[in-house]
């Protein structure tokens, strides 16, 4: 990889990018069921790469997800996304 973030392996949803954060955001990701997958204090900037991989670092199957960003004055965006593998 050089980096950029623009090469594209060929398979679907390797990483996720989620825009437009505000600093010191939390992203969690729950499955259907509400279950916490994977949860991380944001580093400063407004974006996100995720690796679409839980807190163990084991890779999420197919599925519909839903994701959650708060920031620090506890607003909350939420939206579902699928994983297509």
């Amino acid at each position: 990889g050089n980096g950029t973030g623009t090469e594209y392996d060929g398979s679907y949803n390797s990483v996720i990018i989620f825009y437009g954060l505000t600093e010191e955001a939390e992203l969690e990701i729950f499955n259907i069921n509400g279950a916490l997958l994977f949860s991380k204090k944001l580093p400063e900037g407004n974006w996100y790469q995720w690796d679409v991989k839980d807190k163990n670092g084991k890779s999420i199957p197919s599925g519909v997800y839903i994701y959650q960003i708060t920031d620090t004055k506890e607003n909350k965006k939420r939206g579902k996304f699928s994983i297509i593998r």
